[in-house]
């Protein structure tokens, strides 16, 4: 028997974290926005409604009293003849206004009625809702630590050396034989050094020129929960840097438009020469150039990903490329890879 085990794909953890947290984030959302519209009416009917129509009854019933009187004073006067007046204008007047009183008598009643149906229905609909709320409140959450921590188990496994001739070939039938299909066990750690594709994201970041058109606002957006930069590749990221300077909490980050919500995005840092601009830019490892950009201040993004503090404390010059929970590399001014999980 082998005694190490074949890995075939982290990003599949990894992609399965991003689905569960945006899966956590859409249905999370919609529970809150449905109760939010039922305490909504609910107030419309205990505050507005039953305040409106009570006042109403007490206005239309002093109506009823004035046409009432002016029905009976009317019938006690005689003509100059000994007759007596017509009363049609003041009979119609008194059935109008009873009428009106009726119908806010009723309307108080109905508001009265739908409140409690109301209230009800929302006390079932909370006991309905309970075990969606605590998937979505625990057990997603408990659900990502422990995918976090498979990866970050898988991520230190693979990037042990495995011994010359110590490599166990698939099986045949079995994915990777014949197909070439990467296996993730290796001989040896790869040679650091220039790597195709990641010095191409530079191309997305936007000039300084471009940059001094963005100014900084608060954040509208937020991240998907649970999407955090697992500890392990935090502490590598501070190793590379010692003598870090973090940017100050005022200097504006710019960000691709609708990045936030990307699984792979990118984090480079260029010189600037404007005050209050820390040079980072935050995009998209996939999609294409930004057709917008946005900036917040630096204490904003932090407070959204507090786990890019070692990030944001790299010099100029600096990229890093994430996947999800992982960082895949950091390369440095001349396109070196400084540090990737595996070597």
């Amino acid at each position: 028997m082998s005694s190490y085990a074949r890995v075939d794909s982290i990003d599949a953890l990894k992609d399965f974290k991003a689905s569960l947290c945006k899966f956590s984030e859409v249905v999370g959302g919609g529970l809150g926005e449905a109760e939010a519209e039922i305490q909504r009416v609910l107030a419309w009917l205990k505050h507005e409604q039953h305040g409106y129509w009570k006042s109403q009854m007490q206005k239309r019933a002093e109506l009823v009293n004035r046409a009432k009187t002016a029905l009976n004073n009317k019938k006690l006067y005689k003509t100059p003849t000994g007759g007596n007046y017509s009363t049609v204008e003041e009979e119609k007047a008194f059935r109008l206004a009873k009428k009106r009183y009726e119908e806010a008598e009723q309307k108080f009643a109905n508001v009265k009625s739908w409140t409690r149906k109301l209230e009800h229905e929302m006390s079932l609909f909370k006991e309905q809702l309970r075990g969606a709320r605590q998937t979505i409140e625990v057990d997603v959450p408990q659900s990502t630590v422990q995918l976090d921590k498979f990866v970050d188990s898988l991520e230190a496994y693979i990037s042990l050396q495995v011994p010359a001739g110590a490599r166990e070939q698939p099986p045949a039938g079995e994915p990777g034989q014949g197909t070439g299909a990467p296996s993730m066990v290796r001989d040896a750690s790869p040679p650091r050094g220039l790597v195709s594709g990641y010095e191409k994201l530079r191309e997305k970041t936007p000039s300084p020129a471009v940059r001094d058109t963005v100014l900084a606002i608060e954040p509208a957006f937020s991240f998907p929960e649970g999407c955090q930069i697992s500890k392990l590749h935090r502490e590598a990221i501070s190793k590379l840097n010692p003598g870090a300077k973090p940017c100050a909490s005022g200097d504006k980050v710019v960000l691709a438009g609708g990045c936030w919500n990307q699984s792979r995005i990118f984090l480079e840092r260029i010189d600037v020469k404007s005050r209050e601009d820390s040079g980072w830019f935050v995009g998209s490892v996939d999609e294409n150039e930004a057709s917008k950009y946005e900036a917040v201040r630096a204490v904003d993004l932090l407070r959204l990903r507090p786990d890019w503090d070692e990030v944001l404390s790299l010099p100029s010059g600096f990229l890093v490329a994430l996947s999800g929970t992982s960082i895949e590399a950091v390369l440095d001014d001349q396109n070196h890879v400084l540090w990737r999980p595996d070597g």
